[in-house]
């Protein structure tokens, strides 16, 4: 299967890349909070970050024969915040 031009990874590859995918959240997010890195040349953009975390979610899932859609919405409707839930200040 191949999706346009891009050939999706094997499960063992997508996870790879989800864990990598991880990481940079996490690096964004420590940029984010002015915490001191060696390579701060780089844009940080949490938000583009976690879709690409999503994004290699969705590639374990797929591989896998996952209906993934399925389950977050089955997750989301026993997981719900309360109405008055706001996040915390930063």
């Amino acid at each position: 299967m191949t999706w346009g031009k891009w050939v999706p990874p094997t499960l063992d590859e997508a996870i790879l890349f989800l864990t990598s995918e991880v990481g940079e959240v996490c690096d964004a997010y420590l940029r984010d909070y002015s915490f001191e890195r060696n390579n701060l040349d780089k844009e940080v953009d949490i938000e583009e970050e976690l879709a690409d975390v999503l994004f290699m979610v969705y590639v374990c899932a797929i591989t896998r024969g996952f209906d993934i859609d399925r389950k977050l919405r089955d997750k989301l409707s026993t997981t719900r915040l309360p109405d008055d839930a706001q996040a915390p200040a930063r």
